[in-house]
């Protein structure tokens, strides 16, 4: 277990008074093994320390926005309630779960050899950083007193990206995209699609884009986003697995309307073996906890849908842990619009958790 954590700061929490005026912080910034970090020190630090590990950032070269509004927004959250804030950048941009978690505990070490260690330690992130705040909570439960996952990726990867990327590209390609002349999405070499294409050929084709919408609970608007959004998170996945990391063979389609002609017809193939196994080494949640983690989610999210984060409790009840993971929804719509001062609520709760043992009751945040 992390460090045990008193009581005496939850009212300032669960009445959701707000933040009491803080100095101004001191800011840190640097470069470690590559990676940038920003870590901020409140002028009256409480003793604790939030490490936060932020969610999938295309590989186009730009810096981590570590000053962007959502960025400083959460940060803020924390910090003027006295917590100091570590965050690193990465290594490397795209999938970058491997590089993640190494920065982020090295930048973890440096902070406690500059300053100390902390009276309790916690762990957060949105999305692929939710992923990544739940791996660190499982493999250094000695390290985090507890653990906030937001909007998170919390299927084993391969089951992830099978189901909520490789078989909407290999739908798409059967029941539209060869009608309409695309180039198959599934097939990693493939150009970049145009949305106005993918728009249009939906539009032509409204019963296999119902067939879509429904199986993969994504609004009819939000498809060709997604279709595009996904197809370069695909190939740098793949260019960074060194191969297709994951197989359909075995896989038998239901939900797409005439299924025997779709299993019939849709494409199969074959995983990588190296790069399967690459994605289960980096990027794959156990479910074995000894700390506890609160799983916020919104309630429709086209981008990781919530039944992709309610895997990890089926994870968690495997390996005996189904009392150390709870959830919480936001009645919200998009990926991870979950506010700072809901962000404040929910780690109002987990504070509490570990400080009474006392889990919070499942439902809306």
């Amino acid at each position: 277990m992390g460090k045990s954590v008193a009581p005496w700061f939850l009212l300032v929490w669960l009445t959701g008074s707000g933040a009491f005026a803080q100095p101004a912080s001191t800011v840190e910034r640097g470069e470690l093994g590559g990676a940038h970090f920003r870590i901020e020190m409140p002028a009256s630090w409480n003793g604790e320390l939030v490490v936060y590990t932020h969610g999938y950032e295309m590989a186009d070269g730009k810096p981590f926005p570590f000053e962007g509004r959502t960025q400083t927004a959460i940060r803020d959250g924390f910090v003027s309630r006295g917590y100091a804030y570590l965050q690193s950048g990465y290594s490397k941009e795209g999938w970058a779960v491997q590089e993640g978690l190494a920065d982020t505990e090295a930048l973890r070490l440096q902070f406690v050899a500059k300053h100390g260690a902390p009276k309790a330690t916690w762990i957060t992130g949105h999305s692929m950083g939710g992923l990544l705040a739940t791996l660190l909570l499982e493999r250094q439960p000695e390290v985090y007193s507890g653990g906030l996952a937001l909007c998170p990726v919390l299927a084993p990867a391969a089951s992830f990206f099978e189901s909520n990327f490789f078989d909407l590209f290999v739908a798409f390609d059967f029941l539209v995209g060869k009608k309409a002349g695309l180039a198959p999405v599934s097939d990693p070499k493939s150009a970049p699609l145009d949305f106005k294409a993918v728009e249009a050929a939906l539009a032509a084709n409204p019963a296999a884009a119902q067939v879509l919408v429904s199986r993969f609970v994504i609004r009819n608007e939000d498809l060709p986003l997604i279709l595009t959004f996904y197809q370069p998170i695909w190939q740098e996945l793949v260019a960074r697995a060194g191969g297709i990391p994951v197989d359909n063979r075995n896989t038998l389609y239901a939900g797409f309307g005439d299924d025997v002609a779709f299993n019939r017809g849709v494409a199969r193939v074959a995983g990588d073996p190296a790069a399967e196994l690459y994605i289960k080494s980096y990027a794959t949640p156990t479910g074995k906890l000894a700390d506890p983690l609160l799983v916020v989610h919104t309630t429709y999210d086209p981008i990781v849908p919530p039944m992709v984060a309610s895997v990890y409790d089926t994870l968690a009840t495997l390996a005996g842990n189904k009392e150390l993971v709870r959830y919480r929804f936001v009645a919200a719509d998009g990926h991870c619009t979950i506010s700072s001062d809901e962000t404040q609520k929910a780690f109002g709760l987990l504070r509490g958790w570990v400080a009474d043992g006392k889990a919070p009751a499942a439902g809306e945040l």
